[in-house]
């Protein structure tokens, strides 16, 4: 069954990169605009980038400019609310598996506090998206000292990529799901409105087989990002919570939950 989403590429040099990825995907793909899906993924010859023409807006992944280097040049420490909550210190840095890694911003913001990060995207497109980032900037000294401990990528469903033991093991697992859909009708950021077209919302039934399966592979504590009014994700009682203006941490340290 056919997706949501059309490759396109008008590049002749990405072409053959571009069908292929169509292809192994089941995707539609496309030479020209407009196509038939509201959204669409454009292979370029430095870029990728995933396109809604119906809010006429676009996101893309670069770890060496914009926000995200500026915060690793100048961002907050292991002061900040998800540091506290991951458990990192002087003294601990421990190996982190982002298990949702969506546009990768959070696991090189942890990244850069010396932790060795493993990211686990389930979407092809994200996935794709995130490995020619990380290609693009693999030569940048900035996102080579921020990735030194380790910066290594998977596409696959997070849950059974846990239970399957593809990597020996971690640390933290860290979970960031797609947000509850909101009752009212204030729109979220525009980013956030493409991702919810791509992937949808994440189900009470997901989070929680998401949560079983980190709670069993972490050794040290599950660490779960929430809009700060969100319901707990059904199964075991967080340990603790660490909230910052919009977000809320919950904590489930593991030799407390055993």
């Amino acid at each position: 069954m056919l997706s949501n989403i059309t490759i396109y590429c008008a590049d002749l040099s990405k072409r053959e990169q571009a069908s292929a990825f169509a292809n192994n995907n089941n995707y539609l793909f496309a030479t020209a605009l407009p196509v038939s899906t509201a959204l669409y993924l454009s292979f370029e010859e430095n870029s990728l980038s995933l396109h809604d023409s119906h809010i006429n807006s676009s996101i893309s992944i670069d770890f060496t400019s914009g926000g995200l280097a500026h915060r690793l040049q100048y961002g907050g420490g292991k002061g900040q609310t998800i540091a506290k909550a991951i458990g990192i210190s002087s003294k601990n840095k421990p190996h982190i598996l982002d298990a949702t890694a969506g546009l990768g911003r959070d696991a090189l913001i942890l990244a850069n506090l010396g932790s060795k990060v493993t990211l686990v995207e389930q979407s092809p497109v994200l996935a794709e998206m995130l490995k020619q980032a990380i290609d693009l900037a693999a030569d940048n000294p900035l996102f080579q000292q921020a990735t030194g401990a380790g910066f290594e990528l998977y596409n696959d469903d997070a849950a059974l990529f846990m239970d399957n033991r593809i990597i020996d093991g971690c640390d933290v697992v860290y979970l960031d799901p797609m947000y509850p859909e909101k009752k009212k009708t204030a729109l979220v950021k525009k980013d956030m409105q493409i991702l919810q077209q791509l992937i949808g919302h994440s189900t009470a039934e997901q989070n929680a087989r998401l949560l079983t399966a980190a709670i069993a592979f972490a050794s040290q504590r599950v660490v779960v990002k929430r809009p700060k009014n969100a319901e707990n994700i059904n199964g075991p009682a967080p340990t603790m919570s660490l909230h910052s203006k919009k977000t809320r941490y919950d904590v489930y340290v593991i030799k407390t939950l055993s």
